[in-house]
């Protein structure tokens, strides 16, 4: 197993709602992403939720009705 350690760019990035990818991070502004596994939230008010996995049904549903 490898652990990758989080760049603080992404993690700046993600809290301004904003887009970036370094390495195997990426975020879309509301979601966190490690190797396209979503492992943050950001909901609209701000509020982030590192558990991810409540919100992943929701982000399923998201992206196969796009």
């Amino acid at each position: 197993m490898k652990i990758n350690q989080l760049p603080i760019t992404v993690i700046d990035v993600f809290m301004r709602g904003e887009s970036c990818s370094i390495g195997p991070f990426s975020t879309n502004g509301q979601y966190l992403y490690l190797h396209d596994q979503p492992i943050a939230y950001r909901n609209q008010h701000g509020d982030i939720m590192k558990d991810a996995v409540v919100y992943y049904s929701q982000f399923s549903e998201a992206k196969s009705s796009i």
